[in-house]
């Protein structure tokens, strides 16, 4: 059953009172496994997915491939979150 709820966001479980955005900073999102440069090309080894809670979420796990291969228009440290904006 959890792993049903946590594939489908749409379902979101009666103890969160209905609300998407705390029950999204339960899941987890895309981060820099280390601090990375701007203008660097990500690799797969510079990712992770962490659970970041809702102050700082990052793109969902699906993008994964997508941003693989990308430049950064950003500097980021270790941990950061990643958006769509930080890459080119």
């Amino acid at each position: 059953l959890i792993d049903s709820i946590l594939q489908n966001e749409s379902e979101v479980p009666q103890d969160f009172g209905g609300s998407r955005s705390v029950y999204r900073g339960f899941k987890r999102s895309i981060h820099s496994r280390r601090m990375l440069s701007e203008g660097v090309v990500v690799q797969a080894e510079d990712l992770c997915f962490l659970r970041s809670g809702k102050a700082k979420i990052g793109l969902e796990p699906k993008y994964f491939n997508e941003i693989v291969g990308k430049k950064l228009n950003v500097s980021l440290d270790k941990e950061s979150p990643n958006t769509c904006e930080m890459f080119e």
